[in-house]
């Protein structure tokens, strides 16, 4: 598999075909570049840990099914037009175990935003490539500022251009609310900040899990270029690791770096952290 490429996303869509043009146009493929160094550090773990747990409840004669392909889950609120989601959604790995067994991984996606323009062009792209409604599903909610919780919004007025388009990947929640379905292998942060959200992310993550954040920092080069703004939009250095998901919390911290974005100079974090 080619990280980042356009063909990724698919068997049948060629680099010359009219869905390659529209994909091109309208969609960025590159995920973020955290995400990109460590997917496969993360599946070959989240993979060894999976397979170790199905193979202590199966009884030897069992089928073997289930134990050669791990189906891993991927929450990204402030998911936005969906560039990690999907590629995250197109990745296809077989992974050697290292006992003379090898496992299958695949990605199933949740993504969260308010912003209903972005997950429509989410959704065009999963059409365009053939993504299954069944492994992204797409939420159109905002996040609390005060307490973290999940409220859904209402579909877009009739007025708005986007209030016909079928929706086949954009869901309903369902009762039980929008985070159904169990934990999550992976809680993607990308540009993105909600500290209420924070103290839902551990019992969200399963064991094994990992956040990951590459947002904006309160630094000189962030303060310098003006935006974003405001304690709201901007960590503090060393609070995701001194607060929220650091050994005292839980977490093995796997990186915790800083990214200038070019040109512009703005700081980002780089941090990956497990859960214990």
């Amino acid at each position: 598999m080619t990280v980042g490429s356009l063909d990724l996303l698919e068997p049948g869509v060629t680099n010359d075909s009219e869905a390659a043009v529209q994909v091109k146009r309208r969609f960025i493929f590159s995920p973020c570049l955290l995400l990109e160094q460590y997917v496969e550090q993360i599946e070959q773990a989240l993979a060894e840990r999976r397979h170790s747990e199905v193979a202590a409840t199966l009884c030897d004669g069992a089928p073997t099914a289930s134990r050669q392909l791990v189906r891993l889950r991927c929450l990204e609120p402030g998911c936005g037009s969906g560039r990690n989601l999907a590629w995250l959604a197109a990745r296809r790995r077989s992974i050697d175990l290292g006992d003379g067994t090898s496992v299958q991984v695949i990605w199933e996606v949740v993504g969260i935003d308010f912003w209903y323009g972005a997950l429509v062009r989410m959704q065009e792209l999963c059409h365009i490539v053939d993504y299954n409604p069944g492994q992204v599903k797409l939420y159109h909610c905002e996040i609390d500022p005060e307490t973290g919780d999940m409220r859904h919004l209402k579909p877009p007025a009739e007025t708005c251009k986007h209030h016909v388009v079928p929706r086949t990947h954009i869901k309903d929640p369902p009762a039980s609310g929008v985070l159904e379905g169990g934990s999550f292998d992976l809680i993607l942060c990308v540009r993105f900040l909600s500290r209420p959200l924070h103290k839902y992310m551990s019992m969200l993550l399963s064991g094994g899990g990992y956040v990951l954040y590459n947002t904006f920092l309160n630094m000189n080069g962030t303060k310098a270029f003006g935006r974003p703004n405001g304690r709201e939009h901007l960590l503090e250095p060393a609070e995701l690791s001194d607060i929220w998901f650091g050994s005292a919390q839980g977490f093995q911290i796997v990186c915790d770096d800083v990214e200038i974005e070019k040109p512009h100079g703005r700081e980002l974090s780089l941090f990956l952290a497990m859960k214990k």
